[in-house]
């Protein structure tokens, strides 16, 4: 059994810039986004088994495959030709539909753990690419600690020595990451990237 913790990160500043249209990426949007990981996370182990399972203490959490961790499964075992299955359990103390993508961390860290698993050497590079077939969200815990990424192209790891303290407060309520971007003015986007780069300077200037 192989495991590894699976943080939760924070976003600092996000910027939509445009939804996209045509092409595989159609529907999606072009952001600017400061992610910065945090010491909340998850607890993912990943072993061998006769079938594909999902073993998670918190019940809102699918088991099947519609879980981005079983997506992930899916893609090295089609991608890498492997014809194995894994039992995948998850110890959940990151909020789900709390803006704090622990879904997203789950399929990275089990993408990572399964390449030790699977003896399958993919390099950092390759693991953000299969990433992003998965989540727009989990390529970025691949370099993790604070990174700017456009969730399209760019995915940058700021290099910075600053140690930021934050109080987070969740409502009762859960958001999907679905309905947020449903619910987008477009009237009001791309209007504030200036504050944005300028928090990336301050940030990679300590």
């Amino acid at each position: 059994m192989l495991t590894e913790k699976s943080y939760a990160r924070i976003t600092l500043a996000l910027d939509i810039l445009k939804k996209l249209k045509g092409g595989d990426l159609e529907g999606y949007h072009k952001l600017n986004i400061i992610k910065h990981q945090i010491n909340l996370y998850d607890i993912v182990s990943v072993e061998e088994a006769n079938k594909t399972e999902i073993i998670c203490n918190n019940p809102h959490v699918p088991k099947d495959n519609t879980n981005l961790c079983w997506k992930v499964v899916d893609l090295l075992k089609q991608e890498c030709k492997i014809n194995k299955s894994i039992k995948l359990t998850i110890e959940k103390n990151i909020p789900i539909q709390g803006g704090l993508a622990g879904g997203s961390s789950n399929a990275a860290i089990t993408l990572i753990l399964l390449n030790k698993l699977w003896n399958l050497n993919l390099s950092e590079q390759q693991l953000i690419q299969s990433a992003r077939k998965v989540s727009m969200d989990a390529p970025y815990y691949i370099i993790g600690n604070t990174a700017f990424d456009t969730e399209i192209s760019t995915l940058e790891k700021m290099n910075t020595n600053l140690n930021l303290n934050f109080i987070i407060i969740l409502p009762e309520f859960g958001v999907s990451t679905t309905n947020a971007y449903k619910n987008i003015d477009y009237n009001y986007i791309a209007k504030f990237n200036h504050k944005t780069k300028t928090m990336r300077e301050a940030i990679q200037n300590n």
